[in-house]
This record gives structure tokens, C-alpha cells and sequence, in this order.
């Protein structure tokens, strides 16, 4: 009597079995995490870079700060379903790996999630706030403009079947933000382009967007904070040449002081100055203006000397070419500053 029932709970058990294997090899036959591919073979990601804010330009620190928002859209049939919209994690399928290639220290808001529509759309969006390395020429400091880039790229294994294009869908497309909280610079235009990268030069190329904007400095701050007390100290020390050479202890007096005293500004300066190797235009300024005061205590001592040595005739037409020569030449030093 026992056989018959041994006989079908053995068969409930393979029946099961079996089923159990079907529904694990129908598990493993859609691995979601492979790219899903489309016409011929590729896959298109439509990207969109959108500037919410750009805080801080430091040419000092070849950085800038901002406040990015980056979208991306793909399609993935294999997540069709029948809910308007699910939400699940990246890690669960396949994404294009889209990373900032100069970013320095950034901070994402938003959770790695992608919104997957009922057609299998996959959209994927993130915000980063934080600071963007950007090489610069400051030659021109600060009469200079520039243009700053965010870089994109997908950096999955099988880019080369990977397409980024410019985002079609309004509400995630890309651009500026029309107010920004940047104090010191004029943003004049941007652009997004959409081209291969070499990370580093021979590699494989890496499909990628930019988005690229165009600055110049705001020369006001410069002008009433480091150049007009620059430019009042040089003039200070015009003072001897209408000093009698005679009256040497007021003269040499007047010159160390503005010596001096440059000397103390442009310590003061160097934190606001950017740190290169080069000589900026502003660095030019500094440097000639600083040479002017030393040349006039030198003048000062020369003379004090013609004096003391019965020449003061000759002291007093010294004076009196310098109170020409000196502001004919620090005037054209000022044109040649701005507008060479």
C-alpha cells in the first residue's frame, strides 16, 4: 500500500525540481545589466547638462565652484511593463556610467535611481555641487576671458557601442541658468558639445559631452582696490622733486616711506594675486611701479649728493626734468597695461 504513494511523492518532488530549474534558467536568461542595444547595434543616451548656479571662479586655484544638474535618457525594452513609472536602482541594470572627468571634490544630492516608463524608457538624473578644475592663461590678468568646460564621458567597457547626443526632451535639456550668484565675472555665452575624449593621450577614446561657457573678468574690483592706492603711492613718491635737494632728511624721508610702504601692499596683495610662473599683465603693473618709487629714492640720493658737493644747479634741473619724465612715463606704462 506504501509503493503507490512513494511513487507520486517522488514525482511531486522531480515535477518540482523541474520547475524550480525552469524558473531559475528563465532568471538567468535576461541579465539586465548588459547593454541593451538598438539600431545597428548601438545604444543612443540622450544627455543634458544644465548649470543651476556658478558661485566662484579662482584663477589663483585653477578651479571654479558650481551647482550642475546632469539627465540621461536611454532605452531599454527589456524593462517594458505595465506601471506608468517604477523606480529602481542602477545597480539592477544596465547604465551608461556617465562621470565628470575634471571634477575635484563634488557632492551628489540626489540617490543613484532611475525612473523606468511603462515603453522600457530608463531616465536617469543628478546634481552635483562642488569645484571643476580648469586650467587657465592668466597672461592677461585680470583684463583676461576665458572659457571654462564641464566634461562628460561614458566610461563603461563597451563604450565604442555607446552614443551620447544632445537630450530632445524640453523639460531636460540643456543650458545656463539666467541668474547667477558669480560676483567678479560677466558669463557672455555657452555651448554643448558632443565629441570623443581621450582621458589620457594614445587611449581609447571615450564617447562624451561638454558643456563650455565663456567668461571674462570684471575689471571694477581691480581697479578701485589694488590699482588706484597702487597708482596714489607711485605718485607719493613724485613728491621729492618739488622738495628742495637741500632739505635731504625730508626728501629721503618721503622716498622710504613709499618704499616702504609699497613693499607692505604688495605683501598684502599676494593672496589675491594668482600663483604663477609667469609675469601676468597685473604682475607687469606691480613690478614697474615698484621700480618707479625705487629710481625716485635713488634720485633722491643722487641729489642730495650734488648739493652737498656744490652742484646744486644741476640738483635742481634733475628735479625738474624728473617732474615730467616720471608721470609722462608712468602714464604710458598705464596705457601700455591696458590696452597692449
Amino acid at each position: 500500500m506504501k509503493r503507490p504513494y512513494l511513487h507520486i511523492l517522488t514525482g511531486l518532488i522531480l515535477l518540482l525540481s523541474n520547475i524550480s530549474t525552469c524558473v531559475q534558467a528563465s532568471e538567468t536568461e535576461v541579465d539586465l545589466t548588459l547593454r541593451p542595444e538598438g539600431a545597428g547595434g548601438k545604444t543612443e543616451v540622450e544627455v543634458a547638462i544644465k548649470v543651476l548656479d556658478i558661485s566662484e571662479i579662482d584663477g589663483a586655484k585653477q578651479t571654479f565652484t558650481a551647482n550642475v544638474a546632469v539627465s540621461a535618457r536611454w532605452q531599454d525594452d527589456r524593462l517594458k511593463g505595465e506601471a506608468d513609472f517604477r523606480i529602481m536602482e542602477m545597480s539592477e541594470i544596465w547604465e551608461p556610467a556617465l562621470q565628470i572627468t575634471n571634477q575635484q571634490r563634488l557632492v551628489k544630492t540626489f540617490p543613484d535611481r532611475v525612473t523606468v516608463a511603462a515603453d522600457g524608457g530608463v531616465e536617469w538624473v543628478q546634481r552635483y555641487w562642488g569645484n571643476f578644475s580648469q586650467p587657465l592663461d592668466l597672461h592677461d590678468f585680470p583684463l583676461d576671458q576665458h572659457t571654462f568646460v564641464i566634461q562628460l564621458v561614458s566610461a563603461q567597457a563597451d563604450h565604442t557601442n555607446i552614443v551620447l547626443k544632445q537630450s530632445s526632451d524640453a523639460r531636460l535639456s540643456s543650458g545656463l541658468a539666467e541668474k547667477l550668484s558669480l560676483p567678479d565675472w560677466e558669463i557672455t555665452d555657452w555651448q554643448v558639445d558632443v565629441s570623443s575624449v581621450e582621458l589620457i593621450e594614445g587611449s581609447n577614446s571615450l564617447p562624451g559631452m561638454a558643456f563650455k561657457f565663456h567668461a571674462k573678468r570684471y575689471i571694477g574690483y581691480y581697479l578701485v582696490k589694488i590699482l588706484l592706492p597702487l597708482v596714489m603711492i607711485v605718485m607719493m613718491s613724485w613728491i621729492v622733486f618739488w622738495i628742495h635737494p637741500s632739505e635731504s632728511g625730508s626728501q629721503i624721508s618721503v622716498s622710504i616711506t613709499s618704499m616702504l610702504t609699497l613693499i607692505a601692499y604688495r605683501f598684502a596683495l599676494g593672496a589675491m594675486l594668482p600663483k604663477v610662473s609667469y609675469i601676468t599683465r597685473m604682475d607687469g603693473f606691480i613690478l614697474f611701479a615698484t621700480i618707479m618709487v625705487f629710481i625716485a629714492l635713488m634720485e633722491t640720493v643722487t641729489t642730495s649728493r650734488l648739493v652737498r658737493i656744490g652742484k646744486e644747479e644741476m640738483a635742481l634741473k634733475m628735479d625738474r626734468y624728473c617732474r615730467i619724465l616720471f608721470p609722462a612715463t608712468f602714464i604710458a606704462v598705464c596705457i601700455f597695461a591696458i590696452w597692449g
